[in-house]
């Protein structure tokens, strides 16, 4: 068995007989872990860390699908479907079914999915999103939430390119449209900073 696994199985262990004597499932861990831990480093659960070769600041990978996708795309479309009327969802869906995708590799856009179940997409909606969304939000959100959409597929669609043509120029770039991201979306709403993948893009 996997260290961690073994970590994990006598931890669980431990919080069974804390329950069974009536005590917080949290009572008392330390010396059962100092037990476990033996002369065995952190590295234990982060053996990577341990890498000389490696810096933690500069090496550590953005994945671009998991903070772009259901990151701050999903937050900016849920947030732009959630705020509209009634009316402005009929607008909208009607724009996104009637929209052309031969470029998109989707048959068609099925308008009313996207928006009726707009808090829950996987990450296939969320590629549909990405291509379509500044053709079809210009005039049903407020300028600042548009502009802060705008930034976003820059980012996009920088991150997401499948060939590179000039690294340099392309990471300056990338670079900018980072920065602008953050500046727009700090303009519309301070509080998205409270979400990680708004610092963690800064290392893309």
């Amino acid at each position: 068995m996997a260290f961690v696994e073994g970590f994990a199985a006598a931890i669980a262990k431990l919080k069974g007989s804390n329950f069974k004597k009536g005590r917080l499932q949290s009572h008392d861990p330390f010396e059962l872990i100092t037990e476990l831990l033996g002369d065995r480093s952190a590295g234990s659960f982060q053996p990577h860390f341990e890498l000389s070769e490696m810096d933690a600041k500069s090496d550590t990978p953005v994945e671009n699908l998991h903070v772009i996708l259901p990151g701050f795309i999903k937050y900016f479309w849920r947030d732009a479907v959630f705020r509209m009327t009634n009316n402005q969802k009929a607008i909208l869906k009607t724009r996104l079914s009637g929209l052309i995708v031969g470029d998109l590799q989707v048959s068609h856009i099925r308008g009313h999915a996207l928006v009726q179940y707009a808090g829950s997409l996987v990450g296939r909606g969320f590629c549909v999103v990405i291509e379509v969304a500044p053709a079809v939000l210009y005039d049903v959100v407020p300028t600042e939430v548009y502009e802060a959409r705008l930034a976003s597929s820059r980012v996009s669609t920088l991150a997401f390119k499948p060939k590179i043509e000039n690294i340099e120029s392309h990471l300056a770039m990338l670079s900018n449209a980072v920065d602008n991201f953050l500046l727009a979306s700090a303009l519309w709403l301070t509080r998205w900073f409270n979400k990680p993948e708004f610092h963690i893009i800064l290392h893309i």
